[in-house]
């Protein structure tokens, strides 16, 4: 009955978190993050904000326009004590104040003039410039040759509020504090779990699905926890009626946010537990058994506002006694965002 081997489908498993992996291109979420710390920071007085109306020199709305103030909405909706961000295409006449600009390439950087405008009258609370990595967007997402590094200037961009201290500096992942890499927001969430044994005999005398309870926290997409349940009747054990599944998963797993509402994320993550088995000839004391795995982890997650959706997937890689494919879907409440 126990299961120690390393099961086929990890390669599998190894080839789809792989595959997730994210292409190469801007980094452009890790620096627009710093202009909305700076914004935050600023301590404009603003309920609500939209964000739109960003061109290019000449005036036009490239595709790239789209994506900047994509991520401009998610690095801002982080700051929800600050104010409520509205979505993609809600009407900016409801908001507070506006954040908009201009952007044009300069070598192989692109240059962006924010502006924060209040509404309706237009007047510019805040303004600040940011220099992005523009090496992989292509002239479909922003047309038109870059500028002569000998002719052009920071100044192109659009004006500075003040001395170099506005300038937003251009900090790789890497180079980041480590503190500053997450956001600390907190989601708790209670589920509803599904154990897939993989053994054979297993299966035989609990069965095929053992139907669980799931709570669980998650911090800034990255770190998740769950303690989890669940009790199974059994057939073939002797005078054995039931067992009890107690137990904690835990996964290190890296987020690939899609706009303002969906998150992909993978990454490793390891189960430890035990299962009781509840027969009245113990009377003495009962019997039980680790059941610990190491995992792979992946699943989406829909968010609006405070409250989302969370369906994830696990399966044992290695396994202590019997290994686990796992579907969990819960609902969360986020704190701290």
């Amino acid at each position: 009955m126990p299961n120690t081997k390393t099961v086929p489908r990890a390669g599998v498993l190894a080839l789809v978190l792989a595959l997730m992996a994210p292409q190469l291109k801007a980094d452009v979420q890790a620096r627009v993050n710093v202009l909305a710390h700076a914004l935050a920071s600023a301590d404009v007085q603003a309920q609500s904000l939209a964000v739109a109306g960003f061109t290019d020199a000449s005036g036009q709305r490239p595709p790239f326009a789209l994506s900047l103030e994509a991520d401009l909405r998610q690095a801002l909706a982080h700051y929800k004590k600050h104010w409520k961000v509205l979505a993609v295409g809600a009407p900016t006449a409801g908001a507070d104040a506006m954040l908009t600009g201009t952007f044009q390439r300069y070598g192989t950087d692109i240059l962006v003039h924010a502006e924060l405008r209040s509404q309706p009258d237009g007047g510019v609370l805040w303004r600040r410039n940011a220099v992005l990595d523009g090496t992989e967007v292509t002239d479909t997402d922003l047309p038109g040759a870059p500028v002569d590094q000998d002719k052009g200037s920071l100044a192109a961009a659009g004006p500075m509020s003040t001395d170099e201290d506005q300038v937003v500096p251009t900090l790789p992942w890497g180079s980041r504090g480590l503190l500053e890499r997450f956001d600390n927001w907190l989601d708790v969430s209670i589920a509803y779990k599904a154990y897939f044994p993989t053994n054979g005999n297993f299966q035989s005398v609990a069965g095929k699905v053992q139907n669980g309870v799931s709570v669980g926290v998650d911090i800034d997409d990255v770190f998740l926890w769950d303690v989890d349940f669940w009790n199974q009747a059994v057939s073939n054990l002797g005078t054995a009626q039931s067992l009890d599944y107690n137990g904690t998963d835990f996964a290190l797993v890296y987020p690939f946010h899609l706009g303002d509402h969906f998150t992909l994320y993978a990454g490793p993550g390891g189960r430890f537990g035990e299962i009781s088995v509840n027969d009245p000839a113990l009377w003495d004391q009962g019997a039980g058994f680790g059941n610990n795995a190491l995992e792979a982890v992946a699943g989406v997650k829909f968010r609006a506002d405070e409250v989302g959706l969370d369906l994830r997937y696990s399966g044992d890689l290695v396994s202590s006694y019997t290994g686990y494919n796992t579907l969990r879907l819960g609902a969360f409440y986020e704190f701290g965002r």
